[in-house]
Formats: structure tokens, sequence, C-alpha cells
């Protein structure tokens, strides 16, 4: 059995539990984020899902290591510890938590940090759902850098700050839909409304659209519906019952399908590489129908006055 902490400097363990260690400064504290799978990004809602680990290590000289040991396991709740917060998580599930009292001696490539002496080590393994802002102007050949912060809950930055930060992709973090990059972490002081500021470490982690079979999906189609537009203009010019259902068939597709398309994005109040191609796609269709109903109102005065209106026209 994993022997609890028993050696204190200064005070008694029950009282460690409600004071925070004294420090010159901030306390600070170290961070690690491994991120362990990659779930379900929903575009329209602006939300995506991750499951990792987070490591917190802090010290608190009051304690004392049990000789002979180099790690002890302690329960959440024994000594004083930070209390953080998954600023832009929707929801969080822990699915295990661990306090440790440890000694990094022999660990040190492991340390996030060159302490001296033992250290305190939070781990907790979660599940959470993210928000996000995405902006979707080179759809569907767009890459995102999606946010995940982590913030010092309980205390001011003047009291306890985050001091180093690390992020680490696992190798089989992969997505059907989404690239995994990579990702970076970087560590601010947020001022709240009530001015006070608070430490928080930013996560982004790098993802790029798998565009070849969207961009198949989405544009194939576009094109298919243009030439077949287009081949209204080598037609016989009475052939109107075809001509009719070429030109103006293919513009309401074209309609159709761009809602199709655009309601796989959430509301947005800018143009996409996308809404550009459709509109033009659309355009040329409407044109087509333009040229028809053109050279019909010329057929019609051709047949009424007798002169080729159609070929002074096209002269």
């Amino acid at each position: 059995e994993i022997p609890r902490v028993t050696g204190v400097q200064t005070c008694a363990l029950p009282i460690l539990k409600a004071q925070q260690p004294s420090s010159v400064g901030p306390i600070p504290v170290d961070a690690k984020l491994v991120i362990t799978n990659f779930l379900s990004l929903d575009q329209i809602a602006g939300t995506y899902m991750v499951q990792g680990t987070l490591l917190l290590a802090w010290q608190d000289p009051r304690l004392a290591m049990p000789e002979g040991e180099k790690r002890v396991q302690l329960q959440i709740g024994d000594v004083w510890q930070p209390q953080h917060d998954y600023y832009n998580g929707v929801s969080t599930t822990i699915a295990a938590s661990k306090l440790a009292f440890l000694d990094w001696t022999g660990l040190e490539d492991y340390a996030l940090h060159n302490y001296t002496g033992p250290t305190l080590v939070y781990t907790e393994r979660f599940v959470s759902t993210f928000s996000m802002r995405l902006n979707f102007a080179t759809y569907p050949f767009d890459k995102h850098a999606l946010p995940l912060e982590i913030e010092i809950f309980g205390n001011p930055s003047t009291v306890v700050g985050f001091r180093n930060s690390r992020v680490e992709l696992m190798d089989d973090v992969v997505d059907p839909i989404w690239t995994v990059v990579d990702a970076k972490s970087a560590i601010s002081n947020v001022t709240k409304t009530t001015g006070i500021k608070y430490t928080r470490v930013t996560v982004h982690i790098h993802v790029m659209r798998q565009w070849l079979n969207k961009a198949i999906s989405t544009y194939v189609p576009f094109i298919f519906l243009l030439i077949l537009s287009y081949g209204s203009y080598f037609m016989a010019l009475d052939q109107l019952p075809a001509r009719t259902a070429l030109t103006i068939i293919t513009m309401l597709a074209a309609f159709t399908y761009y809602n199709a398309v655009s309601a796989a994005l959430p509301p947005r109040g800018y143009f996409t590489f996308l809404d550009v191609y459709a509109v033009i796609c659309i355009l040329a269709a409407g044109t087509g129908v333009g040229v028809f109903l053109r050279v019909h109102h010329l057929m019609r005065v051709e047949k009424k006055t007798g002169t080729a209106e159609i070929g002074r026209a096209h002269v």
C-alpha cells in the first residue's frame, strides 16, 4: 500500500486543507495537457469534443517527503491545490483524477520545470465539449485553430499563476473529416469585469479539413449543371420545350443544390468561396434563360413582321 504524507514542516495536515502555501509573489503552477482523442467537430453548433489528460504541478514548502519514499499517493482534498476551470467548456466529464506527492529525481526528462524538492502533481482525465468560432471563408479548403482554455479559477494572478505550459498530441489522434496538424499553448492574464486578472493557458489545436471528397461532392455538381446550361446554346431554335427545360431546370437545380450545401454551414454574415462560386454558376444558368427568352422574343417578332430579326440581332 502506498503510504500517505506524514512529514509536515510547519503545521498539521488538516490545516493544510484550508490554507494555501505562502509564497513571495504568485504561487507558480505548471500545466501539461495531453490530447488523446479528437471527437465530433460540430460546425453548425460551434462545438468540438476532446478527450485528454491534464497535469498540474506546484510545490508546497510545508510538506516533506517521508524518508525512503519517492512518491506518496494522496486523496483529493488532503492538501491545498489550485482550482482550475475549462473556460470555454460547454460540458465536462471527469473520468478519473488523482493527487500525488512526487520526487522528480531520476525523472527530470518528464518534469514540467527544474524543481528543487518534491512537488504536488494533480492528474485528471476528462472528456469535454468546447465552444469555438470558425471562419469558413475558404470552405471547403479551410483551416482552423480550435481554442481550449484552462484558467485558474479560485485565485487571481497576483496569488496563483501558470508558470509553464505544455501540450502534447498523441500519435493516434485522427478524425475522418479533419487532419489534426499540431497543438500549441500560450499563457496570458485575462482581466475580468471586476478588474481582477486571472491567468489562463490557451491551447490551439490546429486542424485542416480533408477537402478532396468535400470539394468533389460540392463543386462537381455545379460544374455539371453549368455544362448542361451551356449546352442550350447549341440546340435548334425551334426546340422550345427542350430549351425551356434545360435552361430553367438547371437554374432551379443550381439554386436548390446551393441551399442544400449552404445548410451544412452555420449562419454567417460574410461571403465564402463557396458562395461566390455558386452565385457565378447560378448566374451562368440564368444567362442561358435570358438568352432563351431573347431568342424566343426575336422568333415571335420574325413571325409577326416577316423580317429576319434574329439574323439582324446576330449581325
